[in-house]
């Protein structure tokens, strides 16, 4: 049977000479069969349980990250993810090299990482304003997201939020 690539599809792949596993994933608008580096695990000659644990739990983080499935334990791998999302917020919030601009655009980024079903299109519009409140007050970062990312993001973000 022979599939198309889905949004949220994981693609494992095995570099021989880097002796690495890649893990990609397809990326809007899923039309052109594009895949994106999500993750690059290196062979540290661990042994074998070792790097069965590593790999299945990259691959149910990704997934816990990429679906509302309560299957296979993804709620837990789900929590994990918003803990450390948590942590993250405040890394930025307290990091000296950050001004109020880039903090801004930094965290909100990172609550965007934070999507899940319990989000209305309401909420997409609260986070397009923070963006452009940071592009307004000067963050080329911001502006260059507002207009390169952001419209396919939300677009796939409000396909999601329809779903539920």
């Amino acid at each position: 049977m022979t599939q198309r690539l889905q949004m949220g599809d994981l693609v494992i792949r095995i570099g021989e000479n880097s002796a690495s596993l890649r893990f990609l994933t397809s990326q809007p608008p899923y039309t052109d069969q594009r895949l994106s580096l999500v993750l690059e695990m290196q062979d540290e000659g661990n042994d074998p349980k070792s790097i069965e644990h590593r790999i299945g739990e990259a691959v149910l983080a990704f997934l816990s990250a990429n679906s509302s499935s309560h299957h296979f334990g993804l709620e837990r791998y789900r929590q994990a993810g918003k803990e450390f999302s948590r942590s993250l917020k405040g890394d930025v919030a307290n990091d000296p090299n950050l001004n109020e601009v880039q903090r801004l655009f930094q965290t909100t980024l990172l609550i965007l990482d934070d999507v899940d079903d319990s989000w209305t299109v309401d909420r997409l519009d609260e986070i397009e304003v923070s963006f452009k409140r940071a592009a307004s007050q000067g963050s080329s970062e911001a502006q260059t997201y507002l207009s390169d990312r952001w419209p396919k993001k939300r677009a796939v973000l409000e396909k999601r939020l329809a779903r539920k």
